[in-house]
Parts: C-alpha cells; sequence; structure tokens
C-alpha cells in the first residue's frame, strides 16, 4: 500500500524526523518517492523518483545533508496499482488552477471516472490517482472561492461524491492550507497528531531510534502532521471515514461533520432507512407516502443530507429535486456507514 504523510506547522521547519520513519517504510513500498513543499517565495518546490526511498541517494541527501524548510509539506511512498513504474506516475503531482498551484497525493484505487469531463485538465501520466486530480482541479476551477467553510463543507461533499468511484485517502494543499481526507469505507487509514511544546521523548516507529524532541524543537513551534500510519509513540488520532480535515499555519482551521457525529435528527434517519431499504430509487412522492411527511418537511433533510455528500438525485430525471418525480438514492461510498448507524 502507498503511504502519505503530510504537515502544516506555524513557521518553517524541518521534515527529516518523519520523512526518515516514511523513508523506512519504503521498503514495503518500492515504486517510488515524492516530496513538495513550499519556500518562503511562496513557490512550490517537488522532487520525486520512481525507485525506493530507501535506496535513493537523492532521498539520503536530502534527509542527511539539507536544511530544507517550510510551512507545508506532502510526501508519497508508492506501491502502483494503476500506471508504470516512471517518474509522470510518481506522486506528488500538481497543477496551476485559478491562479494557484495545486499539490496532491493518493492512496487508494479508483475505476471508472470519465476522462472526458475534466474541463481541460487531462492527466499526463497513466494513474488512477491524476485522473482523480484533474476531476478534483475541474470542480475547484468553477469555485468563486477557495476558502472559508462554506468551501470546505461543498470540498467535502465533493470528495466524497468522487470516493464513490474507489478507495480515496488524499492529501492536498494550495501551498496555504493543507487538505487531509479519509477513504469513506475505511480503506487503509489516516491518523493526525497535533504536535506542540513541551516536546516529547519519542521513539520513531519503524526503527529503534528515541528521539529527544525537546531538545531539537523550537518551543515555539506548533503544527499538526498526518501520515497513513503513526509515526512515533505520541497519542496520534485516527480520522473517521468520510472525514475531511483543513490545516493553515499549524492550525486545525475546518473538520468536516460526519454523519456519524452529527447529532442525528429521527426524520434523517427515517428518511435513510427508506432509501436503504427500497430496492430502486425514491421518488419525493414515494417518500411523501412513506414517511407520512409533507414535501416541504422531505426536501429540508434531503438538503441536508446531500450538503453532507450521503444521498444524491438521480441525473437522468429531468426534473428539479423539488419535483414529485425526482428520485433520490444514497451514496455507495457511505452505504456501510448509514448501515450501522440505522441499524438495518
Amino acid at each position: 500500500m502507498c503511504e502519505l504523510l503530510g504537515l502544516s506547522f506555524n513557521q518553517p521547519v524541518e521534515m527529516d524526523i518523519s520523512f526518515s520513519i516514511l523513508r523506512a517504510r519504503s521498503r514495503r513500498n518500492l515504486d517510488g518517492w515524492g516530496m513538495a513543499w513550499f519556500g518562503e517565495d511562496a513557490l512550490l518546490r517537488l522532487i520525486k523518483e520512481p525507485v525506493p526511498a530507501h535506496e535513493s541517494e537523492l532521498a539520503r541527501k536530502l534527509l542527511y545533508r539539507s536544511t530544507i524548510k517550510s510551512n507545508i509539506f506532502i510526501s508519497h511512498i508508492r506501491m502502483a496499482s494503476s500506471g508504470g513504474v516512471n517518474y509522470l506516475n510518481t506522486h506528488p503531482f500538481y497543477r496551476q488552477v485559478n491562479r494557484q498551484i495545486w499539490v496532491l497525493a493518493h492512496n487508494g484505487t479508483v475505476n471508472g471516472l470519465d476522462d472526458s469531463r475534466n474541463s481541460g485538465f487531462v492527466p499526463i501520466g497513466g494513474t488512477d490517482s491524476e485522473l482523480l486530480f484533474c476531476h478534483l482541479l475541474s470542480w475547484i476551477q468553477g469555485q468563486t472561492t477557495t476558502s472559508g467553510r462554506q468551501f470546505n463543507e461543498s470540498l467535502a461533499a465533493k470528495l466524497r461524491e468522487l470516493n464513490v468511484y474507489g478507495s480515496t485517502n488524499l492529501l492536498f494543499t494550495n501551498g496555504k492550507r493543507l487538505y487531509a481526507y479519509r477513504d469513506a469505507n475505511g480503506y487503509n487509514g489516516l491518523c493526525c497528531l497535533k504536535r506542540q511544546a513541551p516536546f516529547p521523548t519519542t521513539r520513531l516507529r519503524d526503527t529503534e531510534i528515541e528521539a529527544r524532541l525537546g531538545d531539537i524543537k523550537d518551543p515555539s513551534e506548533e503544527g499538526w502532521i498526518v501520515a497513513t500510519r503513526p509515526l512515533t509513540d505520541e497519542p496520534w488520532a485516527a480520522m473517521k471515514p468520510g472525514e475531511l480535515m483543513v490545516f493553515s499555519a499549524g492550525k486545525r482551521v475546518f473538520r468536516s461533520t460526519t454523519f456519524a457525529t452529527h447529532d442525528r435528527s429521527a426524520e434523517e434517519i427515517a428518511l435513510l432507512r427508506a432509501l436503504r431499504k427500497s430496492p430502486h430509487k425514491l421518488s419525493l412522492r414515494q417518500l411523501e407516502m412513506e414517511l407520512k411527511q409533507t414535501s416541504d418537511k422531505i426536501l429540508v433533510t434531503l438538503n441536508f443530507l446531500f450538503k453532507k455528500g450521503l444521498i444524491r438525485q438521480e441525473k437522468r430525471d429531468g426534473v428539479p429535486a423539488d419535483h414529485p418525480d425526482a428520485t433520490f438514492y444514497t451514496v455507495a461510498a457511505c452505504e456501510r456507514e448509514i448501515d450501522e448507524l440505522i441499524r438495518l
């Protein structure tokens, strides 16, 4: 399996400790490695190779001889599941959209994405990950802003929509914010750690090294680390399936409300139960009869669940969502989560 690593801090930091652990894990991920960061001039730096990180002289020099510092890093070690082992297929990927540089690394496998609906974003290599990135970029291009709670909520819903096509753990950034999304079906994993003073002494996983962080860290340093698996013996927290977190300048500025953490109403549970029990899509008219509620009340519930990425309207309806013949269904990537919650 591929592994992801991301950092967001309040000041430029070195990535050597975290990357040393990721590099050690490359013995199980032999098909390439990469690292992206933004300099003090806000320009992207990207290094990647289609070779194992633990065998790479460049990775070794980056680890032991470099003094690279940044507020944001993204790194990836690859086990190829789609596309050949070459530079173009090595993560992270980057593109410019709306005068911003976006960088993305993906863990998982997706299938069935249409490569003809990307508004000019075409994969350069041959991976499903880059095609997924193109779809995300196309959506970002259509947004009026890329900051704020409304954008983040819409982004979380879009990621759940893309998640329908397969396993999707993501780290991506525009140089200002670090975005972390965990697969809605719980594939592999993503976890996070807030690191701040007082810094502990901790053992580095997959090594025999014990690090006295207090001796090497600036007391004013504060930030978050996101990884596929815990890197140290510190208290890492697993992200919830389908959860999006956003970090900026070392602070977590957004955490999406998954359906599991939302204070669910009886109306939401009843509507989801009706959709899951039905062998086919249900129309608004049928939902009125099933739930014995007015269409206006049902539409309020539908709108909430739609924003959370849990349901969709059938694209072939040809009518608006408030039409009696509009039909709805639950998103496949969320069905296991929904089933556990409504206890079918």
